[in-house]
């Protein structure tokens, strides 16, 4: 197996080729017989064409990396690639040695199973391999080193808990999308349970990803301590599997925005359009309230539940005012309503409705599905022309 040491054009020059070359050649002589079912270490360093090349003495062909093969994985198999995982890092703190800052790129499906590119190595070469990435980086950065700390064995389980996480999950526990916030993500927020994604997830395995994820590198355990956890999952009801695929949202690759060139005469004449009709909507519509069609209400309030079934606090923030609260069943880990009817009621004024919404609601309780059915109040109030959710109110609960 062949794996280019840098992608042609970005080659490093002069002293800093000499480094790489060097620092690579300490790291094969490291993981010298590390090796297991998941891990190859790479061998040696060939010249082919003048083009460099890790090696690892096999015929076996990488095939896909993790973006393409995540989600034809079933649960049998995310659990018995999460065992593996563990056993690995369990092996390289074994022998003294750091395994790296693990991430999904670094996993690939071949013809006999799974390979794992070496963590260390994958982010070394990182800057030389620009279609390498899948993830931001400050995802799999542990806190302590974000303050500036140095690199730890700590620090590559908090790396192994943020994969395990998405493998088991299809998403990264501190991901966000404006990439500047993901840094206080990975400090303060703490990761949502996963198995609010997959409720079949067994306990154990949940605990130990969220273990690993722990902000005190002291509270992280050991890698041979949880192999134990992702054991065989249960047999799985219809129902569970629906809520599984509904929650489901597995991350991709962002893209550039690419904006569209108009000559500069255009340009200038669509800003004043722009412009002029901001300003002759702002004075003749000002005092007044708008006055939303029935769609756009029940819109936003099926935005609503469904930004609540998802788990998106970021997103139900953009629909509240600043002094709403929301209520949470207590204990519940995963909350999913199926809303069945809306009815609109006219409020004190034209700036105030309150929705009246009928709705069947099954939390996620101590790994068992409770049910309610009744209704839900939301006081609905317009500010600055759009519609904001005021309050949510829940009323005495019917037999479902």
């Amino acid at each position: 197996m062949l794996a280019p040491l840098w992608e042609a054009g970005y080659e490093p020059k002069g002293h800093g080729r000499l480094f790489l070359r060097r620092a690579v050649g300490c790291r094969l002589a490291q993981t010298a017989g590390l090796g297991d079912e998941l891990y190859r270490p790479w061998k040696e360093v060939l010249t082919l064409a003048g083009q460099s090349f890790l090696s690892t003495g096999e015929e076996t062909r990488l095939r896909r990396r993790a973006g393409e093969w995540h989600r034809l994985l079933g649960p049998a198999e995310r659990l018995g690639l999460a065992a593996a995982l563990a056993r690995t890092a369990a092996r390289f703190e074994e022998q003294g040695v750091l395994l790296g800052p693990l991430r999904p790129e670094a996993i690939y499906r071949s013809e006999d199973g799974f390979r794992l590119e070496d963590p260390f190595l994958a982010a070394l070469l990182l800057p030389h391999r620009p279609d390498w990435r899948l993830f931001p980086d400050l995802c799999f950065r542990a806190p302590e080193l974000l303050r500036g700390g140095r690199v730890s064995a700590a620090s590559d389980r908090f790396a192994l808990g943020v994969t395990l996480y998405w493998l088991f999950t299809g998403r990264l526990p501190f991901f966000d999308e404006d990439e500047r916030y993901i840094s206080t993500r990975v400090l303060y927020a703490r990761p949502v349970d996963p198995r609010y994604y997959l409720p079949f997830l067994p306990a154990a395995a949940a605990g130990a990803v969220l273990a690993l994820l722990a902000k005190d590198p002291e509270e992280r355990p050991a890698p041979a301590t949880i192999v134990s956890c992702f054991g065989r999952p249960v047999a799985l009801p219809e129902e569970r599997r629906q809520w599984c695929r509904a929650r489901s949202r597995p991350p991709v690759a962002r893209r550039p925005r690419v904006g569209s060139r108009l000559p500069w005469a255009i340009g200038i004449f669509l800003s004043s359009l722009f412009f002029l009709g901001a300003f002759f909507f702002y004075f003749s519509g000002r005092g007044q309230a708008s006055s939303p069609s029935l769609p756009a209400l029940k819109d936003l309030i099926m935005r609503f539940y469904r930004l609540k079934n998802e788990g998106d606090r970021l997103g139900l923030l953009g629909l509240l005012t600043p002094d709403a609260s929301l209520s949470w069943p207590e204990g519940a880990t995963a909350v999913w309503d199926e809303v069945l009817h809306i009815t609109l009621r006219a409020g004190r004024d034209r700036r105030r409705l309150t929705a009246v919404i009928r709705l069947k609601e099954a939390s996620f309780v101590r790994g068992e599905v409770r049910r309610w059915s009744g209704r839900e109040l939301l006081e609905l109030v317009a500010i600055d022309g759009r519609w904001y959710i005021a309050s949510v109110i829940r009323q005495e609960e019917e037999p479902p």
